[in-house]
């Protein structure tokens, strides 16, 4: 299996686990439990069909602040050196 089959795998199997949860409360007023299917199904849907956009979007700006790390440091340390 390659790491993209077990991520997905991962991300139905912790949904479902969510979904369970949310289900095994009972019959008394859900709370904070409410939460935990919003989060469930999107991670359900994105294991199932092997996209991920929120995962994309935060790879693609967490990409960005790293080129824009890195150029910021090569300014700061870019000088010329003293030979003495």
């Amino acid at each position: 299996m390659t790491n993209l089959t077990v991520n997905r795998i991962l991300r139905v199997m912790f949904g479902a686990g969510l979904i369970a949860i949310t289900m095994s409360v009972g019959s008394a007023p859900l709370g904070g439990f409410a939460i935990l299917p919003l989060i469930a199904i999107p991670m359900v849907l994105s294991g199932i069909y092997g996209e991920n956009p929120v995962g994309e979007l935060a790879e693609k700006s967490l990409d960005a602040l790293k080129a824009r790390a890195s150029q910021w440091l090569d300014k700061l340390f870019k000088h010329d050196a003293f030979i003495t």
